[in-house]
């Protein structure tokens, strides 16, 4: 398999463009880990007691809030139900991992 690299104006833009998605990307996912740490630590509970809540074991729940794995959607929604956050926080919870809040408002 081999890669070709084009030149011109296109090629530099699309790969800048790239870059600045995974940057801004990179600034929401960076919020969620701190986020779920306070959430967690406010309500006093510890990440032993959260991991068999949410379905996980406390060593993925500390890589998450250290930042080491990003969690998946389903897991972002089950650590929100866990901590029997109201759906406004857990909308926060999923906008700072960046998903999609899970509740649907009616206007």
């Amino acid at each position: 398999m081999s890669v070709v690299f084009t030149s011109g104006t296109s090629g530099g833009d699309s790969l800048q463009g790239m870059a600045r998605t995974l940057r801004r990307r990179y600034k929401r996912t960076v919020d969620f880990p701190r986020t779920l740490r306070e959430r967690r630590t406010s309500l006093h509970i510890s990440q032993l007691d959260l991991a068999p809540r949410a379905g996980t074991t406390q060593r993925y729940l500390s890589f998450i809030e250290s930042g080491r794995s990003v969690p998946g959607r389903n897991m972002v929604v089950r650590l929100a139900e866990s901590l029997e956050l109201s759906l406004r926080e857990r909308d926060e919870l999923m906008l700072a991992a960046g998903y999609a809040p899970v509740s649907r408002r009616a206007h």
